[in-house]
C-alpha cells in the first residue's frame, strides 16, 4: 500500500478533479514515487455521478499523454475519510462540502493551498479552463514537493 494516499474533490467530478488527479498522477511518474503516492478524485454534489470527464478537461489530460476515458465521477465516500490522508477541494464551495460530512481523520483543504493560497476557478469557458489547469499544475507541484519533504522527515 502507498505511504501517502491524496483525494482530489470538485462539485461534479468531470472537470477540475480529474485533471488535478492526472496531473498528480504525471508528475508522481516523473518523480518516480507511483505506488508509493496514489492518487484519485471525486464529487461531493451527486448530480454527475457515472459520467465521463468533460471532452475540455480530457483534452488538458491527453495532452499529458494520460488515458482517462474509463475514469467516471463518483461520490465523496464516508470510507474515502480513512482511506486518505489529504482531502483537497479546488475551491471553498468543496472544501465546505467535505467537512460538512463531519468526519475527521486525513488533513482537508485546498489543493491551491500548496501554491499560494488560490483557489482553482470553476471552468465555464476555455480561459477559466486555462487558469484553472495552471493554478491545479502549481498545486500539485507544490504538494508533491510537501509530500516528499514530509515522508523524508518521518523516515
Amino acid at each position: 500500500m502507498a505511504e501517502k494516499r491524496v483525494l482530489f474533490v470538485s462539485k461534479s467530478n468531470i472537470c477540475r478533479s480529474p485533471i488535478a488527479e492526472y496531473t498528480f498522477r504525471d508528475l508522481l511518474a516523473a518523480a518516480s514515487l507511483t505506488g508509493i503516492v496514489e492518487c484519485d478524485s471525486c464529487a461531493w454534489s451527486p448530480e454527475h455521478v457515472g459520467e465521463k470527464v468533460h471532452p475540455e478537461a480530457e483534452k488538458n489530460i491527453r495532452i499529458q499523454k494520460m488515458d482517462c476515458s474509463s475514469k467516471r465521477a463518483r461520490l465523496l465516500a464516508d470510507s474515502d475519510f480513512r482511506d486518505y490522508d489529504y482531502i483537497l477541494g479546488m475551491d471553498s464551495d468543496d472544501v465546505r462540502a467535505i467537512k460538512a460530512k463531519g468526519i475527521s481523520g486525513p488533513v482537508i483543504g485546498l489543493l491551491g493551498d500548496y501554491a499560494g493560497g488560490d483557489e482553482i476557478p470553476v471552468i465555464r469557458n476555455n480561459r477559466d479552463l486555462d487558469e484553472a489547469y495552471k493554478r491545479i499544475v502549481e498545486g500539485c507541484m507544490g504538494l508533491g514537493t510537501y509530500l516528499i519533504i514530509s515522508m523524508n522527515e518521518d523516515s
